[in-house]
């Protein structure tokens, strides 16, 4: 049974994507970690649209998660012809006083995680000629973002990534999407803990996101950047020095995050001297790889069904519950009126994906995870 499957799947962009693939008939494995959503999601698109709708339950995050995902749909004889790595979370915040686990934790969902999947389903669209891979990134890929540093990182990575396999697999039939919202309005932002957001202008709906993405599939479009807004900025960055951008970013981020209006006066006449100066080198770091978590337990799940799943009832759905997702000195203020308004989209764009939920999952008393099926 040819199947999409959505990481990220329980609200915001995923949720939008499972809801129009369903109405255009697209039997669906949904993935996320909140259970409860994603069968309550199951159900409605089948009773609406007549289609096969799984789910999987799981945290993308766990050790081998991506290698227990791939034997679920393989165990049932799926064979994903679309793979949505939608799945992923931000944080703001000043990295040094950040929490180091989280922001691996990061690092493992929104890179680690869609390369091994990408890796594993990609061998077998290869196999039969043909696939589509859709890889959520962000208009917070093209510039470095201060105070969202490891995000706007990850999300380089994602797009340099997608963008590199898509010419790779050109010559097999097989569609690879490099999808860069900006800020969109699903609760990314809460779930980063961001409480409290930059406005932008042009927010767009998950929806909206949605549709630019299948119109950029039909044209096989390698990137697609959604929204007029958005990609302006996405423009103006590649234009502008990043050493630029993170100065003008990092004024009007530094206020929300630190509390302070005016930076040190020594870093300010350090910001004045390379403003009038040439531009400082760049310096590039490497992220320290995270390590992966031992496994808990054994996975251990119920066939809802002896038959294949090809003749199972849209009632019948397989699941595997896992642990479940400067202020500048007077020259920068000359700056022309693209850059304000590159300034009020780019610097609060990280939105592009829904987040993990943080739902903890119950556990036998031996401790190792309950799993059931659902009829």
């Amino acid at each position: 049974m040819k199947v999409t499957l959505i990481t990220g799947a329980s609200s915001g962009i995923g949720e939008a994507f499972a809801r129009k693939l369903a109405a255009k008939k697209h039997n669906l494995v949904l993935v996320a970690r909140n259970e409860a959503k994603l069968a309550k999601l199951c159900d409605e698109l089948m009773l609406e649209h007549e289609i096969m709708a799984h789910y999987v339950a799981i945290d993308l995050i766990d050790y081998q998660a991506d290698i227990r995902l791939f034997k679920e749909t393989e165990n049932h004889g799926m064979e994903v012809e679309c793979l949505i790595n939608n799945a992923g979370f931000g944080s703001m915040g000043d990295f040094a006083m950040m929490d180091v686990e989280r922001e691996l934790e990061m690092i493992g969902l929104n890179i680690m995680a869609l390369v091994a999947l990408t890796h594993r389903y990609l061998q077998r669209m290869r196999a039969h000629k043909s696939g589509t891979i859709i890889n959520v990134s962000s208009t917070a890929s093209f510039q470095p973002i201060p105070y969202m540093a490891t995000y706007a990182a990850t999300k380089a990575f994602v797009t340099s990534f997608s963008e590199a396999i898509a010419e790779e697999n050109r010559e097999h039939g097989i569609n690879v999407l490099n999808l860069c919202p900006g800020t969109t309005d699903t609760n990314f932002f809460a779930a980063a803990e961001i409480h409290s957001p930059v406005q932008i202008k042009g927010m767009q709906t998950a929806d909206e996101v949605v549709e630019a993405a299948l119109s950029a599939l039909e044209k096989h479009q390698t990137t697609k950047v959604s929204g007029t807004v958005n990609w302006l900025v996405s423009k103006f960055g590649t234009f502008t020095p990043d050493w630029m951008v993170t100065r003008l970013i990092a004024s009007q981020l530094r206020e929300k995050v630190l509390g302070k209006k005016e930076l040190p006066a020594e870093t300010a006449n350090s910001v004045s001297e390379k403003i009038d100066g040439d531009q400082p080198e760049s310096v590039s770091q490497t992220p320290e790889t995270p390590t992966g978590k031992e496994p808990s337990g054994s996975v251990k799940r119920k066939e809802a069904e002896s038959a294949p799943v090809e003749s199972q009832k849209p009632d019948k759905r397989s699941t595997v519950n896992q642990k479940d997702a400067s202020t500048s000195d007077e020259d920068a203020k000359q700056t022309t009126t693209e850059k304000s308004d590159y300034l009020d989209t780019a610097i609060a764009a990280p939105e592009a994906e829904s987040p993990v939920e943080t739902n903890s999952e119950e556990k036998n008393d031996d401790g190792k995870p309950m799993t059931r099926a659902v009829g």
